[in-house]
């Protein structure tokens, strides 16, 4: 009713009113009360209207709340009549039915037909008995069919007369998923926390320790039955403690907490732990623990390791450069390395190695890549200093992993100076070959016709002078015989290097034999038993290689001991080299002979039946060196000797 319709309907009663009534007149102070009473009238019935306004509209407040709990509820809603027609529901209902205008629809015809017996009889006792009933129940929905939960209740009228039922409908089918999705999210979560790697302990609001998972067990060593209960402090170092109570209490006020700290064993060891916390629910709390001890020392591993990389860096003498072989720049140099090239650090940090080296960018890149791979770790390259000098350089390269990166480690060593005394010594020494073979070349004739000379006097006056004269001559004879081997030898020392053969595939087993069968006449003179090993294939100057075994097995046969002489040739592999031994079981050597055997011209027993030069052994070492080897010897007196050299297992190249 409007404000208008009030007022005629006043204005009706107060002229009813007056027809019967006389007006007299009023006096004017009379008339000044009546107009005040009015006024105050009015102003009453304004502030009335204003609170019957404002209840209004908490009305509708309070009404628009219950229409959107009521709609919003997660049960359906269904009020009916007497005889079971929907009068109203709410929109959980209608979803749940899969229609949005039930009212003047028979509730039943939603039961499946099945439960339509057992619903009539539950709405037959609910109208009679006036009481709250429940019963299961399966209606056709949306998705199918729905098994429900029916809260039914009775409403009376204000004469205490049934006028309406109102039914709750809970959907057991959802309540079902939604308790086997809860159930399953527990197992995960269970799997999750047993099977954590990280400890997980949980915790009441005063930092009692309720429950931990298997692997806060195996890092803190206690059985289950005894951390439950402790005090979560308890376990913390007493210097880490204020730190980690700072940090509950933020926890609690529900901020996610992180640190690290040192929780103690049962043992009494303590283990550094990064900790991870959360507030879970009212007292209830949750940290992770993970065991960071081993980091930790990794952590300061490759700290002392940088310190002393750092250290062996820049604290060495020898030039230093720290390249990054993916873009040829240099990230580092040492203070040797800035004397030497004459740059600034500044200024040799912003350059690439291709500012130094004399090889094209393709040919340094190359090179880098066969000493990142490690199949070449020493160089020889051309440098050039800030001065614009070029120097010869050896480098030696290695790998060298810093944060995650691969750099190569590069040591320099300036040889320009050795190189240059290297071409001098080796002009000397092609000079003194040369003169020792044409010295010796020129001495064989005239050495020669003395030989045969005396040969020729031995023969023809032998016998017709004294005892003496014919030792003189014979001495004479012997000398003679002697410097021409001596000669025959030097020549062939001095030709190793000029006249040697160029390097081809040798199998050694042909060689030794060939050496022993050159041996043969004095092996069976000796009786000497010679065994060889399997002989591999090397790279070298097949003649060479025979005097180098024949020389070494000839030795090791002439020097042998009287009885049961051995002699045993063996090799093995030992990275890119093969080592071989010529082993005897003759007298032995002293060990400070052991450099002086192999100079040339020197001779231990020169009493010894078999005369020699005194170069056969100097021979050997320079064939040895020639093929890029090492050798020497092992021997003990009364035992043997065993000489051992080595040969490059690689190709021709």
């Amino acid at each position: 009713m409007t404000d208008s319709d009030i007022r005629k309907k006043a204005e009706k009663r107060v002229a009813s009113k007056n027809q019967d009534v006389t007006i007299r007149p009023f006096s004017e102070r009379r008339l000044e009360e009546l107009i005040h009473d009015l006024q105050t009238h009015q102003i009453e019935l304004e502030m009335q209207n204003e609170e019957l306004r404002r209840a209004q509209l908490e009305l509708i407040e309070i009404q628009e709340n219950y229409d959107l709990l009521y709609n919003s509820a997660p049960v359906g809603y269904f009020t009916l009549d007497t005889k079971g027609m929907i009068i109203q529901v709410n929109t959980t209902a209608s979803k749940m039915l899969g229609k949005m205008h039930l009212e003047k629809i028979p509730f039943f015809i939603f039961v499946i037909p099945e439960d339509r017996g057992k619903f009539r009889d539950y709405f037959s006792q609910l109208l009679k008995t006036g009481l709250k009933e429940a019963c299961d129940m399966r209606l056709k929905g949306m998705g199918g069919e729905l098994s429900v939960w029916l809260d039914g209740i009775a409403i009376k009228d204000s004469k205490g007369k049934i006028a309406r039922v109102q039914l709750i409908v809970s959907n057991r089918t959802a309540i079902k998923l939604a308790e086997k999705s809860a159930r399953s999210f527990q197992i995960k979560y269970r799997a999750l926390y047993e099977d954590s790697a990280d400890g997980i302990l949980l915790f009441d609001n005063a930092g009692i320790i309720l429950d931990c998972n298997k692997a806060s067990l195996d890092l803190f060593g206690y059985p289950l039955e005894e951390i439950r209960g402790r005090r979560l402090a308890d376990l913390v170092h007493p210097e880490d403690r204020k730190q980690v109570s700072q940090e509950l209490l933020g926890l609690l006020r529900g901020h996610l907490s992180r640190l690290n700290c040192r929780m103690r064993k049962r043992d009494g060891t303590y283990r550094a732990v990064e900790v991870t916390g959360r507030h879970i629910e009212e007292n209830l709390n949750q940290t992770l623990y993970r065991d960071i001890t081993e980091r930790l020392l990794a952590d300061e591993r490759l700290r002392k390791n940088e310190e002393l990389y750092r250290q062996m860096f820049h604290g060495s003498q020898a030039a230093k450069l720290l390249i990054d072989p993916e873009s040829s720049d240099i990230i580092d140099a040492n203070e040797a390395a800035v004397k030497f090239y004459g740059y600034e650090l500044d200024r040799l940090k912003k350059m690439k190695i291709s500012d130094i080296n004399e090889l094209s960018p393709s040919e340094i890149t190359a090179e880098m890549e066969k000493a990142r791979s490690e199949t070449q770790n020493f160089f020889r390259f051309k440098h050039r200093l800030a001065s614009g000098e070029i120097r010869d350089v050896e480098v030696y390269s290695s790998t060298l992993e810093v944060r995650g990166r691969s750099l190569l480690a590069s040591i320099i060593h300036d040889v320009t100076d050795r190189l240059r005394a290297e071409t001098n010594l080796m002009r000397s020494n092609q000079d003194l070959e040369q003169f020792a073979y044409v010295t010796s070349h020129d001495l064989q004739e005239p050495l020669r016709t003395i030989t045969t000379a005396l040969q020729m006097f031995e023969r023809k006056h032998k016998g017709q002078f004294d005892q003496i004269s014919d030792e003189l001559i014979q001495f004479a004879v012997d000398a003679a015989r002697k410097m021409k081997a001596l000669i025959q030898d030097l020549l062939a020392y001095s030709r190793l290097n000029t006249r040697g053969h160029p390097f081809e595939r040798v199998d050694l087993k042909e060689v030794v034999n060939r050496s022993t069968d050159n041996l043969r006449s004095l092996i069976e003179e000796k009786g000497t038993l010679v065994t060889v090993d399997e002989m591999p294939t090397v790279w070298g100057d097949p003649s060479q290689l025979v005097q180098l075994f024949q020389n070494l097995i000839g030795n090791a046969v002439k020097f042998g001991p009287e009885v049961s002489p051995e002699v045993h040739v063996s090799v093995e592999s030992n990275g890119n080299e093969w080592v071989f031994s010529i082993r005897d079981n003759g007298v032995g050597i002293q060990e400070a002979h052991f450099d002086r055997i192999f100079v040339i011209f020197q001779q231990l027993d020169k009493k010894n039946p078999f005369e020699g030069t005194g170069i056969g052994l100097a021979i050997v070492k320079k064939i040895v060196e020639r093929h890029h080897g090492r050798i020497w010897v092992e021997s003990e007196i009364g035992i043997g000797s065993t000489f051992i050299f080595t040969l490059p297992t690689g190709t021709e190249s």
